[in-house]
């Protein structure tokens, strides 16, 4: 187990949500690694002094103070759509630009798989093309032998009576 693994099994621990096997995985990894024990125990006294802590209820009148001094900030919305209106679309274009080139790239790649197979396909048929009539041209009769042989008499008979 690796200590970034650890320490997140660490916070699962903590919050509850660790399996039973991976409590086991832990432990035997806090028992080997030093560092990540020391997280661990550091890890588990704050949040043991965390949990703690009283609840404290802030009372009305710092509650007021709070909301008169948050109305007093400047209010930076107005400013903010100003701003940005031009940016927004730039950023839309952006994505659309961006999705329109993976589109674009994508479907030249494919073409070009689709060009190369076909070519491929292409120079066979044509190499079987040369190496048959190569076959033919150095025995003539064979082709009307292995007609014969599958009885396709018809297909021979049909050559046979073409002027």
């Amino acid at each position: 187990m690796t200590c970034d693994k650890a320490r997140r099994l660490v916070s699962m621990r903590i919050d509850g949500t660790i399996s039973a096997g991976d409590l086991l995985n832990l432990d035997e990894h806090l028992v080997r690694c030093t560092g990540c024990s020391v997280v661990a125990s550091d890890l588990e006294r704050i949040t043991a002094n965390l949990r703690s802590i009283e609840h404290v209820q802030a009372s009305d009148a710092f509650l007021d103070n709070v909301r008169q001094r948050l109305s007093e900030l400047p209010d930076r919305s107005r400013r903010a759509p100003m701003l940005h209106s031009w940016y927004r679309p730039l950023g839309a274009a952006a994505v659309a630009i961006t999705a329109a080139a993976v589109l674009i790239t994508f479907q030249l790649r494919n073409t070009s798989v689709h060009e190369d197979r076909a070519a491929a396909v292409h120079g066979a048929i044509a190499q079987a093309r040369v190496q048959h009539m190569a076959l033919a041209a150095s025995s003539p009769l064979e082709d009307i032998t292995v007609a014969t042989l599958n009885g396709e008499t018809d297909v021979i008979s049909a050559q046979d009576s073409d002027p």
